[in-house]
């Protein structure tokens, strides 16, 4: 199982976009892969700019094949013109991904204060001992 992510170019039109979209399942069809699940690109602001463009449709599909299908893939997905990057990863098995606008749940951290060790008492012997030394070294000053 494998999941595919692209940027498309911002500028295209809604026709466009859901020609560019299937024209990728194709490919993948193509290239003896099955499209088990295609969600519709979004527009997105982009962390850094890709070629010049601030913001791009991203889109995310998920497809099984062969491995040996990805090189075929990959070449193809270089020459599509409304593709400005993409993105192929193995998804685990028995593992499930967050899919593209799935919040994340977050975790609330609290400080926890440590608790403070009880002071031990020392043995009168022991009192005795320090209040000599303590003595001592303020007779030496």
């Amino acid at each position: 199982m494998y999941e595919l992510a692209y940027h498309m170019k911002p500028d295209l039109e809604e026709a466009k976009i859901k020609t560019h979209m299937q024209d990728v399942e194709s490919l993948i069809t193509q290239n003896g892969g099955t499209v088990s699940t295609s969600r519709d690109p979004k527009k997105v602001h982009l962390s850094y700019p890709i070629t010049r463009h601030h913001e791009a449709y991203m889109g995310v599909m998920d497809f099984s094949g062969p491995a040996d299908m990805l090189a075929g893939v990959n070449a193809q997905l270089k020459l599509q013109e409304g593709i400005l990057r993409f993105l192929i990863i193995h998804k685990p098995e028995g593992k499930e991904l967050r899919t593209f606008g799935e919040q994340r749940s977050r975790k609330i951290r609290t400080h926890v204060t440590p608790t403070p060790k009880p002071i031990e008492k020392a043995s009168p012997a022991e009192e005795k001992q320090m209040e000599k030394k303590l003595e001592d070294v303020l007779e030496k000053i």
